[in-house]
């Protein structure tokens, strides 16, 4: 309210900074939020037994957590991060182009220059 920002933008730049301090409640104990639970396993996705799984963002990050797909393009190599929030620019790819077959045989990450170059 008083810097003239969202209280998400206030947040997200305050996290980047190392000086946002998580809410309290009265007893002094951090409050827990919600967290998503992962319902759907991700190993079921990757056999195919999910095609109708739809969030492919959470999709890719799932795999890079998980180790089943390396945090690099595939293609080019690329290694880099943003400067502004430590994340790769990376695509989640099926080779196919079918979004709906998640094997991993046909899953990659590609930048987004190849991304554009060989997907278009």
């Amino acid at each position: 309210k008083y810097l003239g920002v969202s209280y998400n933008t206030y947040k997200k730049y305050a996290k980047m900074y190392g000086i946002f301090e998580a809410q309290r409640n009265q007893n002094g104990v951090l409050r827990r939020g919600y967290k998503y639970s992962e319902r759907t396993n991700i190993e079921d996705i990757l056999e195919g037994r999910h095609p109708e799984y739809k969030n492919l963002p959470l999709l890719q990050h799932r795999c890079i957590r998980w180790g089943y797909l390396k945090n690099e393009c595939y293609n080019c190599g690329i290694d880099e991060s943003r400067i502004t929030d430590q994340k790769k620019p990376l695509k989640l790819d099926h080779l196919d182009g079918n979004i709906t077959n998640h094997l991993l045989q046909n899953l990659r990450l590609l930048c987004y220059n190849c991304y554009f170059l060989m997907v278009g």
